[in-house]
């Protein structure tokens, strides 16, 4: 008899999309689109304040993956000394003129 142990890998820090801009479904399109890249599972949802500019904010062991969010984006950086594991993007304005985000006619 084998007997066969699965360990579990580690889950990744989730990234979680914030509309900032108030663009209906800018947060859902962009989550489409960073899953067409290999970033899925993304949560989704609004942003307490609207914003001009986008933002990636990360804690200091994320900032791999904020840097590889970066590069799809072009999105400034901004590194939070938060306990909280993860990536957040708040999508502000400028990413609601971006063309991949737009709606599809």
């Amino acid at each position: 008899s084998t007997t066969i142990r699965f360990d579990r890998k580690p889950q990744q820090p989730r990234v979680t999309l914030l509309n900032a801009a108030r663009v209906q479904g800018l947060a859902a399109r962009t989550r489409a689109y960073l899953a067409g890249r290999g970033f899925s599972g993304a949560k989704i949802g609004d942003a307490p304040a609207v914003r001009r500019q986008s933002a990636i904010v990360y804690a200091s062991p994320d900032s791999a993956r904020a840097e590889r969010l970066a590069a799809q984006f072009g999105f400034a950086l901004e590194r939070t000394e938060s306990a909280k594991a993860g990536v957040v993007i708040l999508l502000g304005r400028d990413a609601a003129r971006d063309a991949p985000l737009r709606p599809k006619a």
